[in-house]
Formats: C-alpha cells, structure tokens, sequence
C-alpha cells in the first residue's frame, strides 16, 4: 500500500515538471496577486525565457514581470491540477519567484529557464538548435532559501536524529535515490507528512486531557 501511494505521488512530481514545457505555448485558467495586493483573475501564458506573465483577464491584457509576483496558480480542470508560485527571499534585497514542488514544515521549490542548445553532427553545427528547460532547485525552511547543491547533507541536516534513522529505512524500502530530483520531493513530502501526523497527535492530547487520562486508567484496568 505505502508503495503504491508513493508511486502515484512520483507520477503527480513528473507531470509537474513535464507540464513546464506547456507553460509557454498555451493560456491556463490562473490566479496572479501582485506584491501590491492586486488580484488578476484570467487566462495565463508563463515565459520562462523573459521571465514574464501574459494575462488576459476581464479588465484587458496585461503583462506582468515576475518580480512583481506574490502568487501565481495555474488551474487545469480537464488535468485536474495545480501548479503553484509564490515569491521567496534570497536575502534582503532579492526576492525569488519559485514553484512549489512540495510545502509543508520543509518546502521543495524550482526555478526552471529554457536553454538553446546548437545542434552538432560529426563534430559540424547543422544549424538547428535545440530547447530544453533547465532547473535548478531550493529549500525552505525555517526563513532560509538555500539552493539543492549536496540535497543528502544538506536534508539530514534540517532533521532529528530519529527522522534521520527513519529516512534511511525509507529510502531503503522504497529504493530511492537523494541524488533524483523526483526522489527528493518524496523525502520531502514524507518528513513534512511525520511532522503534521505528530503535530495533530500533541494537539489531540491536549485538548482531550480528560479523555486522554481515562483512556488511560482504563488501558491500567485491563
């Protein structure tokens, strides 16, 4: 069952990134605020190359610069998903718009840009070229944006020593691998799942202290 559930979540990461390709080439039902509180309902065509949005929502068209973007969700019904965006800080002075592969206590983020690539036969230009989106990708946590360069230390390095010991049996039951950006959101994605489970556990136990106690004493009694 863990298997299967984890396979499906690897093939909801890969459609993610395959749907990056479309961005550009077709609108999407979208929701864009800008960092001045405004609101753009509309169809969307995201350029990673000029790193720039096209609205054409019902006031008009309208062009949008990423740095100007808070958030940015692209719906597609007939897919029935989401892709979302939403502007992190470097440092004090500069702010990142990134996707969001995985959010939680840890988030996994990507930054991706098309690259035109000459194409070479026998050592020759033939004068056509090749486009390929290239990403680079990012951790959140705890107010610090760090770009993936060694994923496994810098993971291990964000959890407990028990969280540790659970990755390992996890990546060794599921085969996975921290050098797979796929991989990757699934570690993620399954620390940031422990964390909630333990979280919502604390929060039971203290608002049901009574309950909690009799459970207990009838737990003893047996």
């Amino acid at each position: 069952m863990k298997n299967s559930c984890l396979f499906v979540f690897i093939l909801l990461i890969t459609f993610s990134a395959s749907a990056q390709l479309n961005l550009m080439k077709e609108g999407r039902d979208a929701l864009l605020v800008t960092h001045r509180g405004d609101s753009l309902w509309g169809k969307a065509e995201v350029n990673l190359g000029k790193q720039l949005v096209q609205m054409k929502a019902h006031r008009g068209f309208r062009v949008v610069d990423f740095r100007r973007i808070e958030l940015l969700r692209l719906y597609d019904e007939a897919e029935n998903s989401v892709i979302a965006y939403r502007t992190y800080p470097r440092d004090r002075y500069r702010t990142e718009l990134l996707e969001q592969v995985v959010v939680g206590s840890i988030h996994y983020l990507k930054k991706s840009r098309p690259r035109t690539y000459a194409n070479y036969l026998g050592g020759e230009m033939m004068g056509s070229t090749t486009e390929v989106v290239e990403s680079n990708y990012f951790i959140w946590y705890e107010g610090r944006l760090n770009k993936v360069k060694n994923f496994k230390k810098q993971f291990l390095s964000i959890l407990s020593s028990e969280e540790q010991l659970l990755i390992t049996d996890f990546q060794k039951e599921n085969q996975l691998k921290f050098y797979r950006n796929y991989d990757q959101a699934v570690f993620i994605n399954y620390i940031n799942n422990l964390r909630q489970s333990q979280e919502l556990a604390a929060v039971d136990q203290t608002s049901h202290p009574v309950a909690s106690t009799l459970q207990k004493k009838k737990v003893e009694r047996h």
